[in-house]
């Protein structure tokens, strides 16, 4: 989970990653988004690999 968070800052596509309360916190867009671990997880992989695909577009 950390590698795809900070594969995801690195991309700039959040701002910040981390867990928080037993939830995993994604800072985005000026939100803290709060969510279980799996969640965060699948929320990461899609934003990631929405910007490869809209990349190659």
């Amino acid at each position: 989970m950390t590698e795809l968070g900070n594969e995801a800052i690195s991309l700039g596509l959040i701002a910040g990653h981390g867990y928080r309360g037993g939830k995993y916190e994604i800072l985005r867009q000026g939100k803290a988004l709060m969510m279980s671990p799996d969640e965060a997880q699948t929320y990461l992989e899609n934003l990631i690999k929405d910007i490869g695909t809209s990349s190659v577009l």
